[in-house]
């Protein structure tokens, strides 16, 4: 799971204050709609203190769920 932000799909991650580790995805519902976008993961990669899933409905490259995933990661790491 860390390979996937260090050399995967996640690599924006790496922008997060703390080392990250997950999973990107997507997962078809309709074949006339985009896919669901979504990333799971946890930090920091070797001491966890948080989890967390993103789901974006109809978000279609799972780089939406990981842009919002480093979002939320980086604001929490700031602020704590």
């Amino acid at each position: 799971m860390r390979q996937t932000v260090t050399s995967g799909s996640a690599t924006s991650l790496q922008a997060v204050p703390v080392a990250v580790a997950g999973k990107t995805g997507t997962a078809q519902f309709n074949s006339n709609k985009p896919p669901h976008s979504w990333f799971t993961g946890f930090a920091p990669f070797n001491n966890p203190q948080i989890v967390l899933t993103v789901l974006i409905e109809e978000g279609g490259d799972q780089g939406y769920a990981v842009t919002a995933a480093r979002e939320f990661l980086t604001q929490y790491f700031n602020e704590s």
